[in-house]
């Protein structure tokens, strides 16, 4: 079940990538390795042809398990190279694979999001220039959810579209076996208007069976754009995305983020929406166990009165159930920088990760992307890094938390990665490793001013105390 936001299906085939360098709130923080060692994986597997493979999603159940989907123009398990086609496979909780279907039409196909529930059952949503079995493409590009059985079986395929372009952007499975699929259209679904004419967002429900129960239509006088969607244990769906205009709420200038959410019968519950006068963009929604929402994105400006550190900037933020405002803090480089995917932990640790065209610390960038994992605290601090790539495009695109909370990732690589040898040009790898450490009590520094005859003296340390002799003077 989704416990952590999906990001963009064209982060890793587009230069619009972002990276994320150790930088909070304006201040550079250290962060204890001790925290978290992504140097030792439990497991890791490579999946690649002689060609282009791109991860797009990740997730996993509660017993361990997990799916991802992503992209391929190559031959895998000796599935037979068409046009781009999708791919979803599933794995065990030791990391053995247990499937992998090649899906798609003569023309291009993308598959966008993935969801496993308890019983293992797969859900992946996506877009297609063409027609998936027993279905007509109506428009130019249609949005699409399939279900594939434990054992990796279709069970069922729709399209969700009008007579011109969607995209299905993000998708999450509730107890029901509902599944929650977002994403835009240029045009107008039955009963809804495109108030803009351009482009809209969308948020529809449909039951195990692969019938839509509701769908629901909305936007602003701009373009805008819906990109993840989670849902809560309440079974709301929470999702995140930006507007050019004001989605029932102020616009701040510029591009804006939002967050919102909906109710299992469709009707909307809050709508957040947040930004500054520059470019402001969400890429993904998470909820912990607490129901709080963490959203990450990329901003041009500054969050909450950090300080920029390049053109673009990362931010988290942190807001109730309700929609609430928390906290956000702020992350960047000297360049472009930006969050891709983001898992929570039972601790309230806040594991990231993406591609970044800089450097962590010393730690060189080997191409022009590289992949890297951060662990932050609840209340957005730096913990623990890791950053590894190759001379090509790398990133991680999945992230999980198991019930033993172990963390699983998944990316794109241009080599081989953890002693696992590369395949082709570019490959999927995926990895798993311990659970993190609790971060250490933080140390509070005491400090007392110290006098004997006419000297005065500072001592300072956690348990600083006069010496003797001494006599201690208001600080």
């Amino acid at each position: 079940m989704k416990s952590r936001a999906k990001f963009l299906s064209c982060f890793f085939a587009s230069s619009l990538a972002f990276g994320l360098i150790i930088a909070a709130l304006g201040n550079e923080q250290k962060v204890d390795a001790a925290i978290a060692d992504f140097s030792t994986p439990e497991f890791t597997e490579v999946i690649g042809s002689t060609r282009d493979e791109t991860l797009i999603d990740l997730d996993q159940n509660t017993s361990g398990s997990f799916a991802i989907v992503g992209t391929t123009d190559g031959e895998i398990d000796g599935n037979p190279n068409r046009q781009l086609d999708a791919f979803v496979a599933k794995f065990n909780v030791e990391g053995k694979r247990q499937w992998l279907v090649r899906f798609g039409t003569p023309q291009d196909d993308y598959a966008t999001a993935v969801a496993i529930d308890e019983s293992g059952t797969v859900w992946v949503s996506g877009d297609t220039y063409g027609g998936m079995e027993g279905n007509v493409n109506k428009g130019e590009r249609d949005g699409f959810v399939a279900k594939f059985s434990s054992t990796g079986v279709q069970q069922w395929i729709v399209h969700i579209s009008t007579d011109v372009i969607e995209r299905a952007r993000g998708l999450a499975v509730d107890a029901r076996g509902v599944a929650t699929v977002v994403g835009t259209t240029y045009g107008e679904f039955p009963g809804f208007s495109n108030f803009g004419k351009s482009r809209e967002a969308w948020i529809t429900q449909i039951d195990a069976s692969g019938n839509r129960l509701w769908l629901q239509q909305f936007g602003s006088e701009y373009a805008d754009t819906i990109v993840d969607v989670v849902v809560d244990n309440a079974g709301n769906s929470t999702f995140c995305g930006y507007t050019d205009g004001a989605i029932g709420v102020k616009s701040y200038g510029g591009r804006d983020s939002f967050v919102g959410s909906f109710s299992t019968s469709g009707l909307q519950r809050w709508m957040y929406q947040f930004g500054t006068f520059g470019t402001d963009i969400c890429y993904g929604v998470a909820v912990n166990s607490q129901n709080e929402i963490i959203a990450v994105g990329s901003t041009s400006e500054t969050v909450d009165g950090a300080v920029s550190r390049g053109k673009q900037d990362a931010f988290v933020l942190k807001l109730t159930s309700t929609g609430l405002y928390q906290w956000a803090s702020q992350f960047g480089s000297s360049g472009d920088d930006g969050l891709a995917k983001i898992a929570t932990n039972s601790a309230g640790q806040i594991i990231v990760g993406g591609s970044t065209t800089g450097s962590f610390d010393t730690t060189p960038n080997l191409g022009s992307l590289d992949a890297f994992l951060l662990v932050i605290d609840a209340n957005g601090k730096s913990l623990s890094f890791k950053q590894f790539g190759s001379e090509r495009a790398d990133g991680v695109a999945g992230i999980a938390v198991d019930g033993a909370q172990k963390v699983v990732i998944a990316g794109t690589i241009g080599s081989g990665i953890f002693g696992k040898p590369g395949i082709g040009e570019l490959d999927v790898f995926i990895s798993k490793f311990p659970a993190l450490n609790a971060a250490p009590a933080e140390v509070v520094q005491r400090t007392v001013k110290c006098k004997r005859l006419n000297v005065v003296k500072t001592f300072t340390g956690p348990k600083a105390v006069c010496p003797a002799g001494y006599k201690r003077l208001k600080n």
